[in-house]
């Protein structure tokens, strides 16, 4: 349902003064007029968000941009910055027709799939992957919790590969890690860790020799590989460049496997999305600055609010104070969400702003950041799912 629907149904259900509602609804669809038009020749564009991930309008909009970007524009893949695990099982079960829509849920996770705000999008998506219209996919390595497939399957799964009392061994090592079931008699110490790094490593060295086309393999070979990666940021001493460059890889990935031409929208945070972080963060890089190194037509769109709050959940919902950037935009102008271009950004030159993370203020040159951001007058926190 788009912005402009919801607003008519709500002004026949309730005494609002529905004129001066859909005239704002009008006003605020121009506004992802602007921002669609310039993403539509795109070939990935990519939707932050602020770093707490607590923030349902913008889910909101992130919603309604990427259906109209897949309904109006030709995009036709969708990645989110989830685990890459659970994709491939809700992918195997779509293809035998016995995919859900809970299946999904789980696949993009709990960061996001339990905000009310999220639930049209997911329905949306399920859909469209069902038609075989869509292709959906994770490209984080790290695990999330309710996650069955990476939790009760994957272990045996990718444990397959190995010889006789091995494969056993590291099947029970990789289930008690990838569910937690560590007590007084099974301590995740150093030896423990140490083991189930072996075991990785061993299964990726195994899988290495199979056949590489098989497709099976492929994705047991990926996932393997991602799960070894994960386990190197729990000792690295540099997560974020470690984790940031193996998403744009994963990407990589996936765009290897789709084929030629295919639009891309990628849903992850801000900080992610940011196409470099230099003038914030010097020393890190960030998944979009190694994806725009050897990519064509790429868009990187960021979020800010002017006030509202954020959260997971109401009861967790912070404050969110004005920066100078936000409270340019809304100085005059009515609309509760508002597009500015990267050209309008650059304009601006420096001043504070906040799209990375509420409460934590910066002042840049926004422009060499994003290729546009969109504005929210007042932000709400996730409405939880019961």
């Amino acid at each position: 349902m788009n912005l402009h629907v919801a607003v008519t149904v709500l002004c026949l259900l309730v005494t609002w003064n529905c004129n001066a509602q859909l005239n704002q609804a009008n006003k605020d669809v121009s506004q992802l007029d602007l921002m669609v038009a310039q993403a539509c020749d795109k070939n990935i564009v990519m939707l932050g968000e602020d770093a707490h991930h607590g923030s349902g309008n913008t889910v909101s909009v992130k919603g309604e941009i990427i259906t109209r970007l897949i309904n109006q524009c030709g995009f036709s893949a969708v990645l989110f910055e989830s685990p890459v695990y659970e994709f491939f099982d809700y992918d195997r079960q779509r293809m035998l027709s016995s995919s859900t829509r809970k299946q999904l849920a789980a696949a993009i996770g709990g960061l996001w799939a339990n905000a009310h705000q999220m639930q049209p999008l997911i329905s949306f998506l399920h859909q469209q992957a069902l038609s075989g219209d869509l292709y959906l996919g994770g490209i984080d390595a790290q695990f999330g919790r309710g996650q069955p497939f990476a939790q009760k399957v994957l272990p045996k799964q990718v444990s397959q590969y190995l010889p006789g009392s091995e494969k056993l061994s590291c099947q029970r090592a990789l289930y008690r890690f990838l569910n937690w079931q560590y007590d007084d008699n099974h301590k995740y110490d150093k030896v423990e860790q140490s083991r189930i790094a072996k075991c990785v490593n061993t299964i990726v060295n195994a899988l290495e020799k199979y056949d590489s086309t098989n497709r099976q393999v492929e994705l047991d070979l990926f996932m393997a590989q991602n799960f070894a990666v994960y386990l190197s940021f729990r000792t690295g001493g540099d997560y974020f460049n470690l984790r940031d460059t193996n998403m744009a890889q994963n990407i990589q990935w996936h765009l290897d496997k789709l084929p030629q031409k295919t639009k891309v929208i990628i849903w992850s945070a801000s900080i992610h999305v940011a196409k470099t972080l230099k003038p914030l963060y010097p020393k890190r890089t960030s998944m979009a600055t190694h994806l725009t190194e050897g990519l064509d037509g790429v868009m990187s769109i960021g979020f800010s609010a002017l006030g509202g709050e954020f959260g997971r959940s109401k009861q967790q919902a912070k404050l969110i104070q004005p920066a100078l950037l936000a409270e340019h935009v809304y100085q005059q102008q009515q609309g509760s969400l508002m597009y500015l271009n990267k050209h309008q950004l650059q304009e601006l030159g420096a001043i504070s702003a906040q799209p990375i993370q509420y409460g934590k203020k910066h002042t840049a040159d926004w422009s060499t950041l994003f290729d546009g951001m969109i504005f929210i007058r007042n932000e709400e926190a996730y409405r939880l799912l019961k």
